[in-house]
């Protein structure tokens, strides 16, 4: 009845460096492509070369290959239009830049034909390549082999993805086109149904490319509006009620695969969601998951592998409409329940250590208690012996156990002040829940970054002063330290650290050994500053010029790496160490300073990781000089908790004041105002230029960690973003052209370093130049009469020597999406220092009238300048240089 064994659909769409590994993965199957297989590729409007590669393999095998060629429509669409072109047995939906393994139609041909009247569908292990490697999530129903699934029995067995599932043709309708999202599962879900089985083959593989510049499918959903109600509304909620319609109840499969979609809204960001559905919608969207939990049962929820308890308290929650209360079930155990589920026994859910300080009298010890359960009235004591040190209670404003509109986990901080001379040798604290008149001892410690042991180890230790920290049996125990002390802890630890295959570990043991047997030979007080890994130019710079040329602190290191081209510039200020080399690793042991205008782990933790040298870093004082002024909320990343700073540098009254009363976590011990050392550098050189210095855009790319690497991969989106279009628009504008001509003005586009790869495509013209990636900052500052960005705080620096900014905003509703922060307390339109536009006639003609007014900086704006600054004098350095000395 079957022309073909097989036909692979593959929709096709701009991915030209891929299609010919995904098409030639079909050809060379060896159960015969030839003799067995039908490939149809459709090219859904593609702008690269896919469509030519698709019709070479055409000519190539006329008898095999399909090729359909239409207008961009999606994937589903795509999909649907090469199921009417379908002559095999069994159908697959192979994505154009993913791959399976050579054996994959034999393998699976030969499973569905032994159990064809069992099953209806045979899926494959995912396996991640390129940008990623690993299993898929999911692939635990591969870990009993290659067999028939009951889902009625297995029903946490799910399956996803038609890409990597086979089925049989004449099961197969077509997808749903209004969903731009859930399409593949929706299909499997009404397949599946019927017999509730699902195959399982472990013999051959389905290769799943991540691409390094590719956003993952979650990220970019979060900022559409469809993945929300239409989503929820056409998949989740029709499916249930289809079921309970066609079956009489919903298979627990069913449910499985819904609340396993669910995670992914339970793990968005609120901000997100309030950013991108109006009040109608959101109100819409919350009804619905109010409406698809209760068709959810208990354990289906409770049972969900990828998220923590208080995302299924989120759905139990809207489920039963009800709260979260506690029971005391007799001595030292309080329960937490929702309805009656039992959900944690609060003892064993522990305290958390953050921070451990240490006063010439007394230890203070900070940490939390989390609780699903909302702690009104608690005390948290500190208990040795007879001796109870009492702790203060304060609740922090954090979005901890926020799970969408809803807080599912509360947090109680507490700090616990011990006097030394209260402490006798040996000290086993324990930490007591008091619960009105319940009392509760904690039987779980764990530690956080910042908290000098790591209690997940065995033999962790920390020496302080004449005493040693360590945690035992889910104690914290402080001793008198004996003079062999740390030479048999320390040589406990790197045992334990060798015997440990978990990534670093032996490398670090390697290099605590190396650090304990030079310490004696090294100078006391070491600073390593820096930059960017792979460029200076910063405040970093600018703090070891000032040292040099001041001549303070000879024991002083910058840190970039050896092949960039602002290593030689740095030599001429003093040592420079290979960021990432041995030397760089181990100096940073020693170092007692740490001062940088990054912010990022790799300055402050250049290892494999804080867990097993939390110790030694614990004596560091970090000192963060910034990149540029904090006008946005990046509390999630810079806060206390996150970065432990010990001087946080900030230069406007403004951003001085955010910091101090937002979610950071820091006081005015830690949060100084002192201006940026590289203001001290910026000198007036006014020519006639005007220089357009756009930031990037987090939603075109996702090319890892590009302040370690410096590199971003190729991507062929870039093009047809907004961003691209709109500065190649200004650049190549004709009046602004004219005019800059006109008045003897030139234009100069410097790009952000990630821009450097695609600098070649944009138009030129004699009256643009584009700045070379090594241009020094403060020159242009220096020489420009105007800047023109968007958001980026060079603005700052401009307006620091009192000349005029604008800002161009073309994507102001989708740049906070895709960035990692939230719009601060700056606000353009009020607070900035030139004027705000919207679209590309607006902004060149702004540049226009400022040009044709020789670019003079108007009166409300200097006002605003002057508000702004704390400083406007080079003294900048020194004040930095004081409060580092002041730790």
């Amino acid at each position: 009845m079957y022309k073909f064994k097989f036909s692979i659909v593959m929709a096709v769409y701009n991915v030209e460096q891929f299609l010919t590994e995904a098409i030639e993965s079909v050809l060379k199957q060896d159960i015969g492509f030839e003799e067995n297989v039908q490939l149809i590729l459709v090219n859904d409007g593609s702008k690269d070369s896919s469509g030519k590669i698709c019709d070479l393999y055409q000519a190539k095998y006329p008898n095999n290959i399909v090729v359909v060629h239409k207008e961009n429509g999606g994937v589903s669409l795509a999909r649907n239009e090469g199921l009417k072109y379908v002559e095999g047995k069994y159908v697959n939906f192979l994505d154009s830049d993913d791959k399976i393994t050579l054996n994959t139609l034999r393998i699976v041909g030969e499973f569905f034909e032994k159990n064809f009247n069992y099953i209806d569908a045979v899926t494959i292990p995912m396996i991640f390549f390129d940008a990623k490697s690993g299993g898929h999530v999911l692939n635990y129903k591969f870990s009993k082999g290659t067999r028939v699934i009951d889902l009625t029995i297995e029903y946490n067995c799910i399956t996803l993805s038609t890409s990597s599932t086979f089925l049989k043709r004449n099961d197969v309708s077509e997808f749903d086109e209004k969903l731009s999202y859930c399409e593949d599962a929706k299909l499997l879900l009404s397949i599946l149904q019927k017999k509730q089985t699902i195959g399982v083959v472990n013999e051959c593989k389905y290769l799943y490319r991540r691409r390094p510049t590719a956003n993952s499918a979650v990220q970019n959903s979060t900022g559409n509006k469809n993945w929300y109600v239409p989503c929820l509304q056409n998949f989740m909620y029709k499916q249930l009620v289809e079921c309970k319609n066609n079956l009489g109840y919903i298979p627990k499969f069913v449910q499985y695969t819904i609340a396993y979609y669910l995670q992914w809204y339970l793990l968005t960001d609120v901000n997100k969601v309030n950013t991108v559905l109006d009040e109608t919608e959101q109100k819409s969207f919350y009804e619905l998951l109010t409406v698809i939990s209760r068709d959810l049962d208990d354990d289906v929820i409770l049972k969900q592998k990828n998220i923590h308890i208080e995302h299924k308290v989120f759905l139990l929650k809207k489920k039963y409409n009800d709260k979260i209360h506690i029971k005391f079930l007799g001595s030292n155990n309080v329960s937490v329940f929702i309805k009656n589920i039992f959900l944690e026994d609060l003892n064993k859910r522990g305290i958390c250590l953050d921070f451990c300080e240490v006063t010439k009298e007394n230890f203070i010890i900070k940490g939390r208690l989390f609780s699903l359960y909302e702690l009104e009235k608690v005390a948290i004591d500190i208990v040795c012996d007879e001796n109870a040190f009492a702790s203060v209670i304060h609740k922090q404003k954090t979005n901890i156990g926020q799970v969408l509109n809803e807080q599912s986990l509360y947090e109680v901080n507490f700090t616990t002040i011990i006097p030394k001379k209260s402490l006798k040798e040996d000290n086993k604290l324990n930490f007591i829940i008091r619960i009105g008149n319940n009392v509760v001892k904690c039987e779980k410690i764990s530690t956080k970054n910042h908290f000098p042991i790591e209690a997940s180890l065995k033999y962790p230790y920390v020496i302080i002063d004449e005493f040693v920290l360590t945690i035992e049996n889910n104690s914290l125990c402080i001793r008198k330290a004996a003079s062999f002390t740390k030479i048999i802890k320390e040589a406990l630890y790197l045992i334990e650290l060798v015997r440990c295959k978990k990534l670093g570990a032996k490398k670090i043991a390697a290099l605590r050994f190396a650090y304990f047997l030079l310490k004696p030979f090294m100078p006391r007080d070491i600073w390593l500053i820096s930059d960017r890994i792979n460029k200076a130019d910063d405040n970093g710079e600018a703090f070891l010029k000032f040292l040099h040329d001041n001549k303070l602190h000879k024991n002083t290191y910058f840190v970039i790496k050896k092949d960039s081209a602002d290593n030689a510039v740095v030599k001429q200020y003093g040592k420079v160490l290979d960021h990432y080399s041995l030397k760089h690793r181990l100096m940073h042991l020693f170092a007692t300073k740490i001062i940088s205008s990054a912010g990022d782990d790799y300055v402050f933790c250049p290892f494999w990781g804080r867990k097993y040298i939390k110790d030694i870093l614990w004596y560091q004082k970090r000192i963060f000089l910034q990149h540029g002024i904090t006008k946005d909320d990046i509390s999630g990343w810079l806060n206390k908790y996150s970065k432990n700073l010990d001087l946080f540098i900030t230069a406007g009254k403004a951003e001085y004041n955010s910091i101090l009363e937002g979610n950071y976590f820091y006081d005015d011990n830690v949060v100084k105002l002192t201006g940026f050392a590289r203001y001290d550098r910026l000198e007036n050189k006014r020519k006639k230029i005007i220089t357009i210095m756009p930031t990037w855009r987090a939603s075109l790319t996702n090319a890892g960690d590009y302040a370690i690497t410096g590199k971003d991969n190729y991507n062929d989106a870039f093009f047809e973003s907004d961003y691209f279009k709109f500065y190649n628009d200004l650049i190549s504008h004709p009046e602004l052209l004219a005019c800059a001509k006109k008045y003897g003005y030139k234009i100069k586009f410097m790009p952000h370093p990630r821009v450097i790869p695609y600098v070649d495509s944009f138009s030129k013209n004699e009256l643009v130049e584009f700045c070379h990636i090594d241009t020094k900052y403060r020159d242009i500052f220096g020489e420009s009469a105007l800047v023109l960005t968007d958001y980026s705080s060079v603005a700052f620096d401009f307006a620091y020597l009192r000349k005029p900014v604008m800002y161009t905003h073309f994507d102001k509703e989708e740049f906070f999406r895709g960035q990692v922060y939230d719009q601060g307390y700056f606000d353009y339109e009020r607070d900035g220092f030139g004027e705000v536009e919207y679209n590309l006639e607006d902004t060149a003609k702004r540049i226009i009238e400022y040009i044709q007014n020789d670019c003079q900086l108007k009166d409300v704006y200097r006002k605003r300048i002057d508000k702004f600054f704390a400083f406007n004098d080079r003294n900048n350095c020194q004040r930095i240089y004081d409060e580092i000395i002041k730790l």
